[in-house]
């Protein structure tokens, strides 16, 4: 982010917050495999994570 001028806090944890959406159709095989929404919450875990937005 700093190469676009942007002050970015590189040396401290970071959490993001984001929604699901019942993507049957499209992300489970054609609703092949069934999302277990009793499973809830479920976390996710990235590294490395490269983000370009606009502004």
């Amino acid at each position: 982010m700093e190469s676009i001028c942007v002050p970015f806090p590189k040396r401290q944890a970071m959490r993001i917050y984001s929604s699901l959406w019942n993507a049957d159709e499209w992300a489970t095989r054609g609703g092949l495999i069934k999302t277990d929404w009793s499973q809830a919450p479920f976390i996710a875990s990235h590294r490395n994570f490269k983000a370009e937005t606009c502004t």
